[in-house]
């Protein structure tokens, strides 16, 4: 059996004695508590400390299905934010950036960030457990309407070196490519690339 929790921002948690979960939605100090910040954490609106609210959801299940919970767990994540006005809503355009509708639901794209006019820095995620033997598969050329890929470079996980220099295995390993644009990701696994396209 396995205990998960979903919740609806990024928190701290941790489980410092058995039996127990601790997660820190906000702290509040009036004090230095002399832990690295040099200053009181006394966040206040309008004379009062900032309260925080969030959304936990506790799931006592089996392993198969704590591993089904991550789907809900982005959905609860990536909720839309709704605005609401009193005047007539402006005509603004709607659009997906996507080409395509993404076929394998077990990817997921966690990180899109323009570099310049040419360049993206792209994270794509495996949302398939470990153990299982599911390859997910992205082109990369694919992803972007509109857009003509004319390189790639993967990058490690923290985008500030090629993979061949922040991976322990084995390059060839690591790295699989099924064609020159498509990739693949194993169980769990989360690959990082900067896409350069022509010129618009």
């Amino acid at each position: 059996m396995a205990i998960t929790v979903l919740t609806d921002r990024s928190q701290g948690a941790a489980s410092l004695a058995e039996g127990q979960m601790e997660f820190m939605l906000h702290r509040r100090i009036l004090k230095d508590d002399r832990r690295g910040v040099a200053e009181a954490l006394n966040e206040t609106a309008y004379g009062h400390g900032l309260i925080a609210r969030g959304t936990h959801r506790l799931y006592y299940t089996d392993i198969a299905t704590s591993n089904k919970l991550r789907r809900m767990g982005l959905n609860m994540f990536y909720k839309p934010i709704v605005g609401v006005t009193g005047d007539e809503l402006p005509e603004v355009p709607t659009r997906s950036f996507l080409k395509n509708e993404i076929e394998d639901r077990d990817l997921n794209l966690l990180t899109m960030q323009a570099l310049n006019n040419t360049a993206l820095l792209v994270r794509l995620e495996s949302m398939v457990p470990n153990g299982s033997e599911h390859m997910v598969r992205a082109d990369l050329d694919g992803l972007f309407a509109g857009r003509k890929l004319l390189r790639f470079e993967e990058l490690g996980l923290g985008a500030d070196r090629p993979v061949a220099r922040a991976i322990q295995t084995t390059y060839a390993e690591h790295v699989k490519h099924d064609r020159e644009t498509i990739v693949s990701l194993k169980p769990s696994q989360i690959r990082t690339f900067v896409l350069n396209f022509k010129p618009v």
